[in-house]
C-alpha cells in the first residue's frame, strides 16, 4: 500500500479571510499614518509662526514699524520683508511648499499704511487637525478696521481669524459650523497670533 503525502490546501474562504483581514489592517495602519503626518505639519506650521513672530519683533525694534509684506525682498520699511536680513527664507505651508502664512499689516488709524506705516499685524495659518489643543490658546481675532490697504492676503482671511466665517476658498481662515473653538461644535482650525 502506498502512502500519499502531501498536506491539505488553503479554501477559497481562508483565502478571502486572510485578504480582508489584511486589507483592514492596512487601512486602520494608512488613516493613522495620514493622522500623524497631518499632525507633524501642523506642528511646523506653529512652529514657523513662532518664528516669524520672532523675526518681526526684530524687525520692529530695528525700524519702529512692521512690515507691509513679510515676503516682500530687500527695499525700505515698510516695504521690505523678512528676508533676508531677519530671517534666511520665509518659511511657506508645509503641505505644498507655496502657500504663504497668512499676514496682515495693521496702522493706528486709518488704511493708508505710506502715510502711517503698521504699528501691529495679525499673523496666522489654518491647521488640518481641528483638535488641536493650541486652538484653544490662539487669540482669535477679529479683523482690524485699519488694515493696510492693498494688502496681499488680507482677502485670504475670509473676514476674521477667529473662525466664524464661513471659509471661501482652500487655505483660508475659518469654518463652516461659524462657531469658535472652546465652543461644542466648533469646527474653527485658524491658529492666529497677534504683536504683543
Amino acid at each position: 500500500m502506498r502512502k500519499t503525502t502531501g498536506g491539505r490546501g488553503f479554501t477559497l474562504i481562508e483565502l478571502m479571510t486572510v485578504i480582508a483581514i489584511i486589507g483592514i489592517l492596512a487601512s486602520i495602519i494608512l488613516v493613522s499614518l495620514a493622522t500623524a503626518q497631518a499632525k507633524g505639519r501642523d506642528a511646523k506650521r506653529i512652529s514657523d509662526i513662532k518664528n516669524i513672530q520672532l523675526a518681526l519683533a526684530e524687525y520692529y525694534n530695528d525700524n519702529g514699524m512692521y512690515p507691509l509684506n513679510i515676503y516682500a525682498g530687500a527695499g525700505t520699511p515698510p516695504a521690505s520683508g523678512l528676508a533676508p536680513t531677519y530671517m534666511s527664507i520665509v518659511p511657506l505651508d508645509p503641505l505644498n511648499n507655496t502657500t504663504q502664512y497668512l499676514y496682515i499689516p495693521i496702522t493706528s488709524i486709518g488704511t493708508n499704511c505710506s502715510a502711517v506705516p503698521p504699528t501691529s499685524y495679525h499673523l496666522g495659518v489654518p491647521l488640518e487637525v481641528p483638535t488641536n489643543a493650541v486652538l484653544l490658546t490662539d487669540v482669535d481675532a477679529g479683523i482690524s478696521s485699519h488694515v493696510c490697504s492693498g494688502t496681499h492676503n488680507a482677502t485670504l482671511f475670509s473676514g476674521d481669524f477667529n473662525g466664524t466665517s464661513a471659509v471661501a476658498a482652500p487655505g483660508q481662515c475659518g469654518n463652516t459650523s461659524g462657531i469658535p473653538q472652546g465652543t461644542a461644535g466648533a469646527t474653527e482650525t485658524c491658529y492666529d497670533v497677534v504683536s504683543n
